[in-house]
């Protein structure tokens, strides 16, 4: 009987069965690593963004490392720099599509700091930023790179439009030392009248469906192991076909 699973189509059956268990099974896996990370941002969302706000200031970024600082709040006093405001591409709050207004701030710590104004609908024009000195708090982020199938931004110094917050990159069309972090508004002082910009709130600190995701990827593995144990043994009980003449 042992050697009716051996020949080459059979062995052929086993090894598919396997590796597709292990895809499978490592699919969850992937899932329930995800979801490790995403408890991890969690934490690090709820514990930087509580405490208190710390000075724009140049010794800030003294240790150079921008992931310990990220979602911090920073509280910046400057004036905006109205001629270039420029525009984040490809947002969307709440299922409306839109754009993020992303203004320099001329701090006086001397840093110009990026700072995300908020959501601008596109049927929406952005308004301009409040004139004189403002005090700006928001949490800090850092720079974004683009991902191997992302957009490519210009990199004309005159361009306004961009689809990532690349410091470095938008840099480049500014005077003065710019802060290597950018800043996502929480409020600022004045501020200005109506909906728009509006601020962007803090991720949702939730888990996601990667627990539920993980279940059902070792669930189609069991599937797929259990179904496979099944054709063998009703393989195994069915006489083999005799031999022809």
């Amino acid at each position: 009987m042992l050697r009716r699973f051996l020949s080459p189509r059979w062995i052929l059956g086993h090894v598919v069965a396997v590796l597709l268990v292990v895809l499978l099974v490592n699919l969850g896996l992937w899932q329930l690593r995800r979801l490790d990370d995403r408890r991890e941002a969690n934490d690090r969302v709820t514990e930087r963004s509580t405490l208190a706000p710390v000075p724009g200031s140049a010794g800030l970024f003294d240790a150079g490392d921008s992931a310990a600082l990220e979602w911090r709040l920073v509280t910046v006093t400057g004036v905006y720099d109205a001629e270039n405001v420029l525009v984040i591409l490809g947002r969307s709050d709440g299922g409306t599509a839109g754009t993020h207004s992303l203004v320099p701030l001329q701090g006086q710590d001397g840093f110009v700091w990026l700072v995300n104004r908020g959501f601008v609908p596109l049927a929406a024009d952005t308004p301009a930023p409040p004139a004189g000195t403002v005090t700006v708090t928001g949490w800090l982020r850092p720079t974004q790179t683009r991902r191997t199938l992302g957009a490519i931004d210009s990199t004309d110094p005159g361009a306004v439009e961009y689809h990532r917050f690349d410091v470095e990159l938008i840099s480049r069309r500014l005077t003065g030392n710019v802060a290597p972090m950018w800043v996502q508004l929480a409020a600022e002082e004045p501020s200005t009248p109506g909906a728009a910009p509006a601020p962007v709130p803090l991720p949702p600190l939730d888990e996601g469906s990667h627990l539920s995701y993980a279940g059902q990827w070792f669930l189609f593995a069991a599937i797929a192991a259990g179904g496979w144990i099944v054709i063998l043994k009703r393989t195994a009980r069915t006489p083999p076909a005799p031999a022809s003449a």
